[in-house]
């Protein structure tokens, strides 16, 4: 009896170097972006004043000024106490020896 493994099975016959089933190629078309208008012909007053653009959006209506704002709340004291304070301190310290804690026993490990 022999371990050995039978040869592998021969490969199937190659139609050119990519004969694998590849994907379509996708054609992509050019982006369509706002064309802008040609310039206007020339005219025979060398000297007449260009006319100004055409307003890009319309103008507000008494309707739109009228609307009431929105109310504010009053100003809330954002102040943060003693108490609060040390706590937070405490648990970034307690956090930040974790991490350190951590990356020692790593550290140790990786040399051991």
């Amino acid at each position: 009896m022999s371990n050995e493994l039978p040869p592998p099975p021969p490969p199937p016959p190659a139609d050119g170097d990519n004969s694998a089933p590849q994907a379509p190629k996708l054609k992509l078309n050019k982006p369509v972006g706002i064309v802008p208008p040609p310039p206007p012909a020339p005219s025979a007053d060398v000297g007449a004043a260009i006319p100004p653009p055409p307003a890009a959006t319309a103008p507000a209506t008494a309707a739109t000024a009228a609307t009431p704002r929105p109310v504010v709340a009053p100003n809330v004291s954002r102040t943060v106490g003693n108490v609060a304070a040390a706590f937070d301190v405490l648990a970034l310290v307690a956090s930040l020896t974790g991490v350190v804690l951590l990356a020692l026993e790593l550290f140790v490990k990786s040399k051991g």
